[in-house]
């Protein structure tokens, strides 16, 4: 048979069953027998639609088949043996394996498993059988031809639906796994599998390659040792024994090191698991780096707060003794009654740097003052002069 205008994956399938019938001796009768084939395709199309009902009635309950579903699997089912009877008749008709690929993928066939479906196949064949011997009781050479060929066609059939059976769950398995990696991979975090042993890494999600640097070949085969700073390592065996211990563990004061030896905090979540002959541990480290500066930016935004209240209680302080300094100054003043002009420009230009100092003293106790947001008319000039007064050293100084 020529599987030339086949799609591949289903001439790798009929090249493979028809190997194995030939190689295990399970076709006596060869496809040239034209009469038999053409009887036995007769009869089956002829008998089917009787059949089904008894047939329904034996297997029906067997693979829990609500009632209800009864006509849709007998419809069903003789679609199925007409195109198998046309495939007795002619072997190089196909149709029928078309129609098991696809049924067994997503139609009826599919709905059972796989044993339980075949053994309702069987229960089908043992009523054509039946049928057979009576209807052909006065002849047993042709009983006997006809039901050799039926066996024949019938095991060489169950091959198929075990092959398209395994091929469908294969397919499954491997969308599945596709499903899967591109979840992993669309994760919002660095993962990375590790072997439990060995502490070597045997895979890593894109996110991981994009986070540190490197390329999944070259993660793949690396100490997970490798990735971490010297000053961590203690931290991460820790994390790693406490996973192996409780099943899983965490901790936020880990980094992972990038390709260009660039450290970058994460906080490391390890589950420790054991599926097969290889345990492993699953790493998924989610980069903290925002939260570190934020947390970073609060502890010094903290310490300018406490230096502001610290300020404030000095500059409160300060204005009783600069207010006695200046009440010297005025007395100053007038016992010299201008005697001393240089003196009293000295007198003069003191009392205007107190003067200055306690405006300072005065916009720096507002500033720190605690106080709601509200709406007022506002002098700009003013907020800005005090702010410049506040400001003076420093914009003198840059």
């Amino acid at each position: 048979m020529s599987h030339g205008a086949l799609d591949p994956s289903l001439a790798r399938h009929l090249a493979r069953i028809e190997a194995y019938v030939r190689h295990s001796g399970l076709q006596p009768i060869p496809p040239g027998r034209a009469d038999l084939r053409r009887a036995l395709a007769a009869f089956m199309e002829m008998r089917t639609p009787a059949l089904l009902d008894a047939w329904l009635e034996d297997v029906g309950p067997v693979l829990a088949i609500p009632e209800a579903d009864w006509p849709e699997i007998k419809a069903d089912q003789t679609a199925a043996v007409v195109r198998w009877a046309r495939h007795v008749a002619d072997p190089s008709n196909i149709e029928t394996y078309l129609f098991l690929r696809a049924h067994t993928r997503r139609g009826f066939i599919g709905r059972f498993p796989a044993s339980r479906f075949l053994a309702a196949q069987m229960r089908f064949v043992d009523h054509l059988a039946d049928d057979i011997r009576r209807e052909y009781a006065g002849d047993p050479q042709r009983t006997a031809e006809l039901l050799s060929l039926l066996r024949q066609e019938f095991q060489a059939r169950v091959l198929h639906i075990t092959d398209f059976f395994v091929e469908a769950r294969e397919e499954e398995l491997l969308e599945q796994e596709a499903s899967y990696r591109r979840a992993i991979d669309r994760a919002p975090a660095c993962i990375l599998w590790v072997d439990a042993a060995s502490g070597v890494i045997f895979d890593a999600n894109q996110v991981a390659e994009r986070l540190l640097g490197y390329g999944r070949a070259m993660l793949v085969g690396r100490a997970l040792g490798e990735l971490h700073p010297p000053s961590d390592r203690a931290r991460a065996t820790a994390l790693w024994q406490a996973a192996r211990e409780r099943g899983h563990a965490s901790r936020d004061d880990l980094h992972l090191l990038t390709s260009r030896g660039e450290p970058i905090p994460v906080f490391a979540n390890a589950g420790y698991m054991e599926y097969g002959p290889r345990p492993w541990v699953q790493l998924i480290c989610v980069d903290i780096s925002d939260r570190k500066r934020l947390e970073s930016q609060l502890i010094q935004s903290e310490k300018m707060a406490a230096i502001g209240l610290l300020a404030a209680g000095i500059a409160h302080e300060l204005r009783n003794p600069l207010a006695i300094v200046m009440n010297a100054l005025y007395d100053l003043r007038q016992i010299l009654d201008g005697q001393n002009p240089e003196a009293v420009e000295d007198l003069r230009i003191a009392e205007e740097e107190i003067e200055r100092a306690q405006a300072i003293i005065k916009n720096l106790l507002e500033f720190s003052r605690e106080s709601g947001a509200e709406l007022e008319r506002l002098d700009v000039n003013d907020l800005l002069s005090r702010t410049l007064q506040l400001m003076q050293k420093h914009l003198q100084n840059n």
